[in-house]
């Protein structure tokens, strides 16, 4: 059974309750493991990128892995950036978008869909989840 995340008791600043959040989030949502890789795709923007920086923190002192990837917002109508395509195909054991939209579109996917036990996926986040290769928060 996970660890319960240690209360902020009497701690009612921001950044406490995030950091408490957080580690909610990585140690019994998540339930992530030592040397468990976790990827963090999130934007420059003020609040997603505080969200992700206190689940990048929670899950490094938990003993997991954690990458961060900064793209520029993108709409639906916008495809990643290719960092943010190569950095999913590391085949995390967690994967995270954190965005103030969307996470843009695969375009190698939407090409020539990735396919797993005949269902096709269009984007390689959603083939990651689709195969059980990588569980995240939805």
């Amino acid at each position: 059974m996970p660890r319960k995340a240690s209360s902020p008791a009497g701690k009612n600043s921001h950044a406490d309750k995030l950091r408490f959040s957080a580690e909610v989030a990585v140690k019994e949502v998540l339930a992530l493991k030592k040397g468990e890789k976790i990827l963090i795709i999130t934007n420059p923007e003020k609040d997603v990128l505080e969200i992700s920086w206190s689940i990048y923190n929670a899950s490094e002192a938990v003993g997991g892995c954690p990458t961060m990837v900064i793209q520029p917002v993108k709409t639906q109508l916008d495809f990643a950036e290719p960092a943010v395509l190569a950095a999913q195909k590391s085949n995390p054991d967690v994967i995270l978008s954190i965005s103030k939209e969307k996470l843009g579109n695969d375009a190698g996917g939407l090409k020539k869909p990735y396919v797993h036990k005949g269902v096709k996926y269009d984007s390689y986040f959603t083939y990651l989840l689709g195969s059980k290769k990588s569980r995240s928060l939805l």
